[in-house]
């Protein structure tokens, strides 16, 4: 069970993340409201988007049973006292559908999410961020990882190829209340 204070080592002497766990997870809403007003900004050709209630009442579901799955994890990352950003870790049995076509381990971790508040966006908190989830899943053994990201979040996905990630498995969607183009 993860649990402590681990601090980020910046020129930020404020800055410090912890583990959360089922009992912080409403004080996520307002930085998973940012992310989804983010995507609507750099995707408005996958309109119409979820209202925000909705969102994250399906969100924080989802969040909840993640944090359900052996190892799973969600580290919190402050600046003083205020939540600036989170990232959220599920840990599970390695699926078919990557071990059917690649070499990978028995346990899979997928960040389901990582946001960074706009306002210290650029900064190096993502990274940061990283580095303690990479560390944490270095403890557990856990080698392989996947991560997803909207195809037009550009700066994402740079900083994610720049850790060693590969775009693998492209998802194409097709939802019938998006207006076809």
């Amino acid at each position: 069970m993860l649990s402590g204070f681990v601090s980020f080592d910046m020129n930020e002497p404020t800055l410090r993340s912890e583990y959360g766990n089922e009992r912080d997870l409403d004080l996520l809403r307002p930085l998973w409201l940012c992310l989804h007003h983010h995507h609507q900004s750099i995707a408005p050709i996958l309109a119409p988007y979820a209202g925000e209630d909705a969102s994250w009442q399906t969100r924080r579901r989802f969040y909840s049973d993640c944090l359900l799955q052996k190892g799973s994890f969600v580290l919190l990352a402050y600046s003083g006292e205020e939540l600036i950003g989170y990232a959220l870790v599920l840990l599970q049995p390695t699926s078919s559908m990557w071990s059917d076509t690649w070499v990978v381990g028995d346990r899979t971790a997928e960040l389901e999410t990582i946001v960074v508040a706009p306002e210290w966006r650029g900064r190096g908190v993502a990274s940061l961020m990283m580095d303690r989830v990479e560390a944490e899943l270095e403890k557990l053994g856990i080698k392989d990882v996947i991560i997803g990201a909207l195809p037009t979040n550009s700066e994402v996905l740079e900083l994610y190829r720049r850790r060693g990630f590969e775009p693998t498995w492209p998802v194409m969607t097709r939802f019938a209340a998006r207006t076809r183009r």
